[in-house]
């Protein structure tokens, strides 16, 4: 147990199901509770509390790079949602790999890292569509190595692109 101005608390987080956010939760929830969406790894705070109407929960933006998925790639790829948090480690020994982002196909606040660690090749970030990278279409390229590349969506298909370090 932690002490707070000399008393003890705990603080509560409710757990289950994602769809137990919308349909469970919101019928007997307590303004600042918090629950945990076990099967998405959401996490949400009641923004009311319940009563003659159902409660509302707002999400809480996390990021979790511990658990960051790293994937060798030697070949283009079209970014997609589930590469949110990934790390790729690129091999341009074979030819340019080029790493694509559709119009509005990321989500904002979407972020992975490109990291040349082999080849002389270029490592190539574009757009496609009416989507933007550094406000403009240009492609991006370096033949850095070691050198983290982050691309970040700003949603609506507007993407930044920066080299790290």
């Amino acid at each position: 147990m932690n002490k707070l101005n000399n008393k003890n608390f705990r603080i509560k987080v409710r757990t289950g199901a994602d769809a137990d956010l919308s349909t469970k939760f919101v019928k007997d929830c307590v303004e600042g509770e918090f629950a945990f969406a076990t099967d998405t790894n959401r996490l949400a705070i009641a923004t009311s509390t319940a009563g003659s109407s159902d409660a509302t929960f707002q999400q809480v933006q996390t990021i979790n790079p511990v658990s960051a998925n790293v994937t060798s790639s030697d070949s283009t790829k079209t970014l997609t949602q589930a590469d949110q948090g990934s790390i790729f480690k690129v091999d341009t020994t074979g030819g340019a790999v080029n790493f694509q982002m559709n119009d509005a196909t990321l989500k904002a606040g979407f972020i992975c890292y490109l990291v040349l660690v082999d080849g002389t090749n270029q490592l190539q970030v574009s757009v496609s569509g009416s989507a933007t990278r550094n406000g403009g279409t240009a492609q991006y390229s370096t033949t850095t190595k070691w050198k983290p590349v982050m691309i970040m969506s700003l949603g609506s298909g507007s993407y930044v692109v920066q080299q790290l370090g």
